[in-house]
C-alpha cells in the first residue's frame, strides 16, 4: 500500500440515527506519547520504541547514510529517527543490531530472528519488534487521528466500510476513517514479508468492533489465495495523544495454515 496525498470531493450522505454506545473522543493537538502506554497496549510478547522525527546522521550506520542521500529532509528525518527507534527497541531485547537498510523491495530489513514492523507520520516514528517464535508476523502504523478525511474515502473504504463510517455521527467519521486506513496498512506489513503479495486498500475489508479498540479482515477481495492467511490476523486499535495506532499481527496458532497458505501464494 501506498500513502495516499490526493484529495477529491464527495458528497456526504446524510447524518443516520445512531443506536449504539458512543465512544469517547478525547480531541488533543498531536503530542508525543509516553512509550509505557503503548508498550501496556501492545503486550509483553514485543518491544517499543517511539520518536519526533528529525535528521539522525550521527546516529545512523554508514550504509544507511548512503541508501537515504540525496533525499528530501522530511524522508531523511523520517527514516533516520524510525531505525534510531528500532535499534532502541532491539537493545531493549538484547539484540545488537547494526545496519538497518531496506530490503530491495524497500520492505524493512531486520537482525536473523527478529519480527518487526516501522511505521512514521509527520509527527512520530515507531517501532515494534519481536524474538518470540511464536509471532509469524506483526504490521504496525500510525497516524494523527483525522488524518483522513472524506476525500480520501472512497480510496481508502470499501462499500461496506463506508456504511459502517455512515452509522457514526459527522463528528466522529473522520477518526474512523484513520482507523480503517491504519488498519489496513497494519495489515499489508504483517503478511507482506511471508506471502511477498502487493495489496491495495480496497483488495481487504475490515471489520471494527462496536468498542472501536479491534479489528479483523472480514473480506479479501480479488486475491482468494491468501484469504485464509489474512483471516486469521488479529488487530488492535488504540487512540492516544491525538494519534490513531494499529497493529496487526499473526501468531504461531495459526502457523500450519500459514505455512500452506503461503506455499500456495508463492508457488
Amino acid at each position: 500500500m501506498h500513502r495516499v496525498g490526493a484529495r477529491g470531493r464527495f458528497q456526504d450522505n446524510s447524518e443516520m440515527v445512531v443506536k449504539k454506545p458512543l465512544p469517547r473522543i478525547a480531541r488533543s493537538s498531536p503530542t508525543l506519547p509516553e512509550t509505557s502506554p503503548l508498550q501496556y497496549w501492545l503486550g509483553s510478547a514485543f518491544a517499543v520504541a517511539i520518536a519526533s522525527p528529525e535528521i539522525a546522521d550521527s546516529q545512523l550506520f554508514r550504509e544507511e547514510r548512503a541508501y537515504i542521500a540525496g533525499a528530501t529532509e522530511n524522508r531523511r528525518e523520517e527514516f533516520g529517527a524510525v531505525r534510531v527507534c528500532a535499534r532502541r527497541a532491539l537493545a531493549s531485547l538484547d539484540v545488537d543490531a547494526g545496519a538497518l537498510v531496506p530490503n530491495g523491495d524497500r520492505s524493512p530489513s531486520w537482525p536473523e530472528g527478529v519480527i518487526g514492523s516501522l511505521a512514521h507520520c509527520r509527527d512520530l516514528c515507531i517501532a515494534v519488534v519481536t524474538t518470540e517464535p511464536h509471532v509469524l508476523g506483526v504490521g504496525i502504523d500510525v497516524e494523527t487521528c483525522t488524518a483522513v478525511d472524506l476525500g480520501l474515502e472512497s480510496v481508502v473504504c470499501t462499500e461496506t466500510e463506508r456504511r459502517f463510517i455512515d452509522s457514526y455521527p459527522r463528528y466522529l467519521r473522520d477518526d474512523l476513517r484513520t482507523m480503517i486506513f491504519c488498519a489496513k496498512e497494519a495489515v499489508y506489513k504483517c503478511q507482506y514479508p511471508i506471502t511477498k503479495f502487493f495489496l491495495d486498500f480496497l483488495d481487504i475489508e475490515i471489520t471494527i468492533a462496536e468498542s472501536l479498540d479491534t479489528f479483523v479482515v472480514a473480506k479479501v477481495h480479488h486475491d482468494p489465495d491468501i484469504s485464509q492467511l489474512l483471516s486469521r490476523v488479529g488487530g488492535s486499535i488504540v487512540q492516544l495523544n491525538g494519534f490513531t495506532f494499529a497493529v496487526a499481527t499473526l501468531t504461531a496458532s495459526m502457523s500450519a495454515e500459514a505455512s500452506s497458505t503461503t506455499k500456495a501464494v508463492r508457488s
